[in-house]
């Protein structure tokens, strides 16, 4: 490249085009929304063994710079891959409610009958801070559902290399979090 490619700037026009930038970016963040947003069936979440497809309505309020959602949307059918075993998704929501941190509230269920007894999956509390509960009819320790669902067969019947997978199924339910932030982070990136 040689000197003639060159542009000349003074001071002044560096300065004047930094003061222009800051104050188009501090006047869209000083913005005030108020959006109503329907998405019918139009939300794909994936991601952690989860396909599901929902729809929904959330009204964008605040600020440009801090949003605020509320609304709620709702399950059409999905299905989440739990150590192997397909679970089909028979109830679903995530309520926003207002909250700063847009961390909205959800409830997903599935249902699983094995020969032996109907388990029950559920996910609920606030998206950062996830519950992850099962239950079953009868009633059963969650060993015992676990390894119903995935093995057909009780704890004690089942072979080494399935008590493995049956302790790293049931460890996965205490830490359910860590599977629910990057799905969190499309809903969001999304609205």
């Amino acid at each position: 490249s040689t000197n003639r490619d060159l542009i000349p700037l003074n001071s002044q026009e560096i300065e004047d085009a930094t003061a222009s930038k800051n104050e188009a970016s501090s006047s869209s963040s000083s913005i005030n929304m108020d959006i109503g947003l329907t998405f019918p069936e139009s939300i794909i979440l994936t991601g952690r063994g989860l396909e599901s497809l929902w729809e929904g309505k959330v009204r964008v309020r605040g600020s440009a710079a801090s949003p605020i959602l509320d609304g709620q949307f709702q399950l059409k059918h999905g299905r989440f891959n739990f150590a192997g075993k397909i679970l089909t998704l028979t109830h679903g929501y995530l309520l926003f409610d207002n909250n700063k941190d847009n961390d909205p509230l959800i409830d997903v269920r599935a249902k699983v009958k094995t020969p032996e007894l109907l388990a029950l999956f559920k996910l609920t509390q606030r998206a950062s801070d996830p519950s992850f509960s099962v239950h079953s009819d009868p009633i059963n320790h969650t060993d015992e559902i676990i390894s119903q669902v995935l093995f057909g067969k009780s704890p004690g019947q089942i072979n080494f290399s399935q008590s493995l997978q049956l302790a790293s199924a049931i460890q996965s339910l205490r830490s359910p979090g860590s599977g629910l932030t990057g799905i969190m982070d499309t809903v969001r990136s999304t609205l």
